[in-house]
Protein backbone atom coordinates (compact mmCIF):
# COMPACT_ATOMS: atom_id res chain seq x y z
CA UNK A 1 0.00 0.00 0.00
CA UNK A 2 1.19 3.50 -0.77
CA UNK A 3 2.21 5.94 2.43
CA UNK A 4 -0.24 8.29 3.23
CA UNK A 5 0.61 11.56 2.76
CA UNK A 6 -0.25 14.19 5.40
CA UNK A 7 -3.47 15.50 4.85
CA UNK A 8 -2.27 19.21 4.31
CA UNK A 9 0.09 18.03 1.84
CA UNK A 10 -1.90 19.91 -1.82
CA UNK A 11 -1.07 16.78 -4.15
CA UNK A 12 -2.51 13.87 -1.59
CA UNK A 13 -5.19 12.59 -4.60
CA UNK A 14 -2.59 12.72 -7.27
CA UNK A 15 0.39 10.84 -5.61
CA UNK A 16 -1.75 8.11 -3.59
CA UNK A 17 -1.38 5.63 -6.33
CA UNK A 18 -3.32 2.76 -3.77
CA UNK A 19 -6.23 1.81 -5.80
CA UNK A 20 -7.38 -0.98 -4.05
CA UNK A 21 -10.94 -1.58 -3.61
CA UNK A 22 -11.74 -1.10 0.13
CA UNK A 23 -14.66 -2.72 2.04
CA UNK A 24 -15.18 -2.35 5.57
CA UNK A 25 -18.17 -5.06 6.92
CA UNK A 26 -18.59 -6.88 10.32
CA UNK A 27 -18.44 -10.40 11.10
CA UNK A 28 -19.68 -12.73 14.12
CA UNK A 29 -16.84 -14.27 15.30
CA UNK A 30 -16.47 -17.21 17.50
CA UNK A 31 -15.10 -16.59 21.19
CA UNK A 32 -12.93 -20.01 22.38
CA UNK A 33 -12.36 -18.82 25.54
CA UNK A 34 -15.62 -17.48 26.78
CA UNK A 35 -17.67 -20.46 25.30
CA UNK A 36 -15.51 -22.97 27.42
CA UNK A 37 -15.39 -20.82 30.26
CA UNK A 38 -19.20 -20.31 30.33
CA UNK A 39 -20.49 -23.26 28.46
CA UNK A 40 -22.27 -22.22 25.84
CA UNK A 41 -21.27 -20.65 22.36
CA UNK A 42 -20.41 -16.65 22.17
CA UNK A 43 -19.41 -14.97 19.53
CA UNK A 44 -18.87 -11.34 19.39
CA UNK A 45 -19.47 -8.71 16.40
CA UNK A 46 -16.03 -7.68 14.78
CA UNK A 47 -15.20 -4.80 12.22
CA UNK A 48 -13.33 -6.70 9.32
CA UNK A 49 -11.79 -5.35 6.40
CA UNK A 50 -11.10 -6.61 2.57
CA UNK A 51 -8.44 -5.51 0.18
CA UNK A 52 -8.90 -6.42 -3.42
CA UNK A 53 -6.26 -6.11 -5.85
CA UNK A 54 -7.44 -3.83 -8.71
CA UNK A 55 -6.66 -6.21 -12.05
CA UNK A 56 -6.53 -9.25 -10.16
CA UNK A 57 -9.82 -11.50 -9.45
CA UNK A 58 -8.11 -13.84 -7.11
CA UNK A 59 -6.12 -11.44 -5.05
CA UNK A 60 -7.85 -10.51 -1.87
CA UNK A 61 -6.84 -10.00 1.92
CA UNK A 62 -9.66 -10.52 4.19
CA UNK A 63 -8.97 -9.41 8.43
CA UNK A 64 -9.80 -7.82 11.45
CA UNK A 65 -9.89 -3.92 11.22
CA UNK A 66 -6.07 -2.53 12.38
CA UNK A 67 -6.39 0.97 13.56
CA UNK A 68 -3.94 1.93 10.92
CA UNK A 69 -6.66 1.27 8.41
CA UNK A 70 -9.23 3.72 9.46
CA UNK A 71 -6.09 6.00 8.79
CA UNK A 72 -5.56 5.08 5.54
CA UNK A 73 -9.58 4.73 4.47
CA UNK A 74 -11.31 7.02 6.43
CA UNK A 75 -13.68 7.80 3.78
CA UNK A 76 -14.64 4.11 3.86
CA UNK A 77 -14.68 3.51 7.11
CA UNK A 78 -17.03 6.45 8.02
CA UNK A 79 -19.46 5.70 5.45
CA UNK A 80 -19.59 1.88 6.79
CA UNK A 81 -20.02 3.24 10.31
CA UNK A 82 -22.69 5.45 8.69
CA UNK A 83 -24.24 2.69 6.98
CA UNK A 84 -23.47 4.17 3.72
CA UNK A 85 -22.59 2.38 0.75
CA UNK A 86 -18.52 2.12 -0.01
CA UNK A 87 -17.37 2.78 -3.40
CA UNK A 88 -14.18 3.66 -4.53
CA UNK A 89 -13.31 7.10 -4.97
CA UNK A 90 -13.13 8.35 -8.25
CA UNK A 91 -14.96 8.51 -11.63
CA UNK A 92 -17.31 5.57 -11.96
CA UNK A 93 -16.90 3.11 -14.95
CA UNK A 94 -20.74 2.83 -14.77
CA UNK A 95 -20.89 6.87 -15.92
CA UNK A 96 -18.36 6.59 -18.27
CA UNK A 97 -18.84 7.24 -21.92
CA UNK A 98 -16.23 5.96 -23.48
CA UNK A 99 -16.75 1.90 -22.01
CA UNK A 100 -19.15 -1.16 -23.39
CA UNK A 101 -21.15 -3.27 -21.58
CA UNK A 102 -19.20 -5.66 -21.92
CA UNK A 103 -15.59 -4.28 -21.02
CA UNK A 104 -17.63 -2.88 -18.25
CA UNK A 105 -18.44 -6.16 -16.89
CA UNK A 106 -14.86 -7.06 -17.55
CA UNK A 107 -13.31 -4.36 -15.45
CA UNK A 108 -15.56 -5.27 -12.37
CA UNK A 109 -14.39 -9.16 -12.72
CA UNK A 110 -11.11 -7.75 -12.04
CA UNK A 111 -12.21 -5.22 -9.65
CA UNK A 112 -11.92 -2.16 -11.52
CA UNK A 113 -14.48 0.00 -10.76
CA UNK A 114 -13.25 3.77 -11.61
CA UNK A 115 -11.48 5.47 -14.33
CA UNK A 116 -8.95 6.52 -12.10
CA UNK A 117 -8.28 2.82 -10.92
CA UNK A 118 -8.05 1.26 -14.98
CA UNK A 119 -5.56 4.65 -15.24
CA UNK A 120 -3.55 3.34 -12.93
CA UNK A 121 -4.03 -0.31 -13.79
CA UNK A 122 -0.35 -2.29 -12.81
CA UNK A 123 1.36 -4.05 -16.19
CA UNK A 124 0.23 -7.48 -14.25
CA UNK A 125 -3.20 -6.28 -14.01
CA UNK A 126 -3.37 -5.27 -17.72
CA UNK A 127 -1.74 -8.69 -18.52
CA UNK A 128 -4.65 -10.20 -16.48
CA UNK A 129 -7.54 -8.11 -18.51
CA UNK A 130 -5.74 -9.61 -21.74
CA UNK A 131 -6.61 -7.53 -25.10
CA UNK A 132 -7.61 -4.46 -25.19
CA UNK A 133 -6.42 -3.34 -21.98
CA UNK A 134 -3.41 -2.00 -22.80
CA UNK A 135 -5.82 0.57 -25.57
CA UNK A 136 -8.37 1.18 -22.57
CA UNK A 137 -5.92 2.41 -20.35
CA UNK A 138 -4.95 5.30 -22.61
CA UNK A 139 -8.24 6.24 -23.01
CA UNK A 140 -8.87 6.22 -19.54
CA UNK A 141 -5.31 8.51 -18.97
CA UNK A 142 -6.60 10.93 -22.13
CA UNK A 143 -9.85 11.24 -20.90
CA UNK A 144 -8.60 12.19 -17.44
CA UNK A 145 -6.21 14.86 -18.54
CA UNK A 146 -9.25 16.29 -20.56
CA UNK A 147 -11.28 16.33 -17.74
CA UNK A 148 -8.96 18.09 -14.98
CA UNK A 149 -9.19 21.26 -14.20
CA UNK A 150 -5.59 23.58 -13.61
CA UNK A 151 -3.09 22.18 -11.28
CA UNK A 152 -3.98 25.31 -8.72
CA UNK A 153 -6.94 24.43 -8.31
CA UNK A 154 -7.04 20.66 -8.53
CA UNK A 155 -4.80 21.04 -5.64
CA UNK A 156 -7.07 23.31 -3.69
CA UNK A 157 -9.58 21.06 -4.00
CA UNK A 158 -7.80 18.03 -3.04
CA UNK A 159 -7.37 19.93 0.21
CA UNK A 160 -10.93 20.78 0.57
CA UNK A 161 -11.88 16.89 -0.38
CA UNK A 162 -9.60 15.84 2.60
CA UNK A 163 -10.88 18.17 5.22
CA UNK A 164 -14.05 16.88 4.32
CA UNK A 165 -12.64 13.25 4.56
CA UNK A 166 -11.06 14.09 8.19
CA UNK A 167 -14.83 15.84 9.26
CA UNK A 168 -16.67 13.10 8.64
CA UNK A 169 -14.77 10.57 10.36
CA UNK A 170 -14.40 12.40 13.76
CA UNK A 171 -18.25 13.07 13.04
CA UNK A 172 -19.09 9.64 12.58
CA UNK A 173 -16.79 8.42 15.89
CA UNK A 174 -19.56 8.72 18.64
CA UNK A 175 -16.46 8.19 21.28
CA UNK A 176 -14.75 10.99 20.90
CA UNK A 177 -11.23 11.74 23.59
CA UNK A 178 -9.82 14.83 24.86
CA UNK A 179 -7.51 14.44 21.60
CA UNK A 180 -10.20 14.10 19.68
CA UNK A 181 -11.75 18.07 20.41
CA UNK A 182 -8.32 19.13 20.19
CA UNK A 183 -8.16 17.59 17.02
CA UNK A 184 -11.71 18.57 15.49
CA UNK A 185 -10.53 22.59 17.03
CA UNK A 186 -7.84 22.46 14.89
CA UNK A 187 -9.39 21.44 11.77
CA UNK A 188 -12.42 24.16 12.22
CA UNK A 189 -9.25 26.27 12.43
CA UNK A 190 -7.61 25.00 9.00
CA UNK A 191 -11.38 24.91 7.05
CA UNK A 192 -11.68 28.47 7.94
CA UNK A 193 -8.22 29.16 6.06
CA UNK A 194 -8.93 27.45 3.89
CA UNK A 195 -12.26 28.93 2.46
CA UNK A 196 -10.79 32.33 1.01
CA UNK A 197 -9.24 29.93 -1.45
CA UNK A 198 -11.97 28.76 -2.55
CA UNK A 199 -13.41 31.79 -2.79
CA UNK A 200 -10.54 32.78 -5.54
CA UNK A 201 -11.43 29.82 -7.33
CA UNK A 202 -15.09 30.48 -7.25
CA UNK A 203 -14.31 34.40 -8.82
CA UNK A 204 -11.89 32.63 -11.43
CA UNK A 205 -14.39 30.96 -12.75
CA UNK A 206 -17.29 33.46 -13.11
CA UNK A 207 -14.60 35.70 -14.15
CA UNK A 208 -13.89 32.60 -17.50
CA UNK A 209 -17.64 32.52 -17.91
CA UNK A 210 -17.81 36.29 -18.54
CA UNK A 211 -15.22 36.22 -20.92
CA UNK A 212 -16.84 33.06 -22.83
CA UNK A 213 -20.67 35.17 -22.50
CA UNK A 214 -17.93 38.23 -24.26
CA UNK A 215 -16.53 35.84 -27.09
CA UNK A 216 -20.04 34.04 -27.88
CA UNK A 217 -21.73 37.64 -27.94
CA UNK A 218 -18.70 39.16 -30.31
CA UNK A 219 -19.31 36.16 -32.75
CA UNK A 220 -22.54 36.45 -32.96
CA UNK A 221 -22.39 40.30 -33.74
CA UNK A 222 -19.67 39.46 -36.50
CA UNK A 223 -21.85 36.86 -37.94
CA UNK A 224 -24.82 39.37 -38.32
CA UNK A 225 -22.30 41.76 -40.40
CA UNK A 226 -21.29 38.62 -41.90
CA UNK A 227 -24.87 38.20 -43.19
CA UNK A 228 -25.42 42.05 -44.56
CA UNK A 229 -22.28 41.67 -46.42
CA UNK A 230 -22.99 38.31 -47.77
CA UNK A 231 -26.15 39.79 -49.05
CA UNK A 232 -24.55 42.99 -50.48
CA UNK A 233 -22.27 40.63 -52.32
CA UNK A 234 -25.05 38.23 -53.79
CA UNK A 235 -26.98 41.52 -54.86
CA UNK A 236 -24.24 42.97 -56.43
CA UNK A 237 -23.35 39.43 -58.28
CA UNK A 238 -27.20 38.87 -59.65
CA UNK A 239 -27.32 42.49 -60.98
CA UNK A 240 -23.92 41.64 -63.06
CA UNK A 241 -25.16 38.58 -63.85
CA UNK A 242 -28.03 40.29 -65.06
CA UNK A 243 -26.33 42.99 -66.94
CA UNK A 244 -24.27 39.86 -68.70
CA UNK A 245 -27.62 38.40 -69.77
CA UNK A 246 -28.60 41.32 -71.18
CA UNK A 247 -26.17 42.08 -73.64
CA UNK A 248 -25.73 38.62 -74.78
CA UNK A 249 -29.36 39.18 -75.75
CA UNK A 250 -28.66 42.48 -77.53
CA UNK A 251 -30.59 44.23 -75.03
CA UNK A 252 -29.38 47.62 -73.58
CA UNK A 253 -27.17 47.67 -70.15
CA UNK A 254 -29.67 50.35 -69.23
CA UNK A 255 -32.95 51.20 -70.78
CA UNK A 256 -34.61 54.63 -70.87
CA UNK A 257 -37.79 55.59 -69.64
CA UNK A 258 -39.60 55.18 -72.80
CA UNK A 259 -37.81 51.32 -73.42
CA UNK A 260 -38.63 50.83 -69.24
CA UNK A 261 -42.72 51.40 -69.91
CA UNK A 262 -41.98 48.62 -73.08
CA UNK A 263 -40.40 46.32 -71.20
CA UNK A 264 -41.13 42.20 -70.98
CA UNK A 265 -43.12 41.07 -68.37
CA UNK A 266 -41.59 39.47 -65.17
CA UNK A 267 -41.00 35.37 -66.07
CA UNK A 268 -44.10 33.48 -65.47
CA UNK A 269 -43.65 30.93 -62.41
CA UNK A 270 -43.29 27.79 -64.78
CA UNK A 271 -40.04 29.25 -65.37
CA UNK A 272 -36.66 27.31 -63.70
CA UNK A 273 -36.12 29.01 -60.66
CA UNK A 274 -32.33 31.54 -60.01
CA UNK A 275 -29.81 29.08 -59.17
CA UNK A 276 -27.88 31.49 -57.35
CA UNK A 277 -30.92 33.23 -55.09
CA UNK A 278 -31.31 29.56 -53.95
CA UNK A 279 -27.59 29.55 -52.54
CA UNK A 280 -27.67 32.91 -51.28
CA UNK A 281 -30.87 31.68 -49.12
CA UNK A 282 -29.34 29.03 -48.48
CA UNK A 283 -26.10 30.76 -47.00
CA UNK A 284 -28.05 33.13 -45.07
CA UNK A 285 -30.67 30.82 -43.95
CA UNK A 286 -27.36 28.77 -42.59
CA UNK A 287 -25.72 31.72 -40.32
CA UNK A 288 -28.90 32.89 -39.01
CA UNK A 289 -28.98 29.38 -37.73
CA UNK A 290 -25.67 30.07 -36.31
CA UNK A 291 -26.49 32.80 -34.68
CA UNK A 292 -29.51 31.70 -32.83
CA UNK A 293 -27.51 28.73 -32.10
CA UNK A 294 -24.93 30.91 -30.17
CA UNK A 295 -27.87 33.49 -29.05
CA UNK A 296 -28.87 30.20 -26.74
CA UNK A 297 -25.44 29.36 -25.70
CA UNK A 298 -24.59 32.52 -24.13
CA UNK A 299 -28.20 32.97 -22.74
CA UNK A 300 -27.25 28.87 -20.34
CA UNK A 301 -23.84 30.91 -19.98
CA UNK A 302 -25.42 34.11 -18.54
CA UNK A 303 -27.76 31.68 -16.48
CA UNK A 304 -24.73 29.40 -15.05
CA UNK A 305 -23.00 32.55 -14.44
CA UNK A 306 -26.04 34.27 -12.73
CA UNK A 307 -25.94 30.94 -10.42
CA UNK A 308 -21.84 31.29 -10.22
CA UNK A 309 -22.39 34.65 -8.93
CA UNK A 310 -24.94 33.83 -6.32
CA UNK A 311 -22.88 30.66 -4.67
CA UNK A 312 -25.46 28.31 -6.27
CA UNK A 313 -22.95 25.67 -7.35
CA UNK A 314 -18.92 24.61 -7.07
CA UNK A 315 -16.66 25.49 -10.16
CA UNK A 316 -16.61 23.04 -12.73
CA UNK A 317 -14.28 20.78 -12.23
Amino acid sequence: MADVLPFNDPIIRETDKDTNTVTFHQEAVHQAYRSTKEGHPVFENVDFITIRGTGQDKQEVDREVKEEDKRLYPKQWANYKAGLEQVPEGTSLKEWPEIDKATLMRCQSLNIFTVEQLRELSDAGLQNFGPGGVALQKKARHWLNESKPSSRTAARLAIAEDFEDRAHALIGNVLWKEQDCGVASDLVKRIRGHIPDLDDELELEVRRHDEKVAMIESRKQRLGLYIEKLGEQIANYQAGEEVKNKAARGMPAVKSTASAEAAPAAPSATQAPDLQAIIAKAVADGIAQATAGLSAQMATLVEENVDLKAGKRKPAA
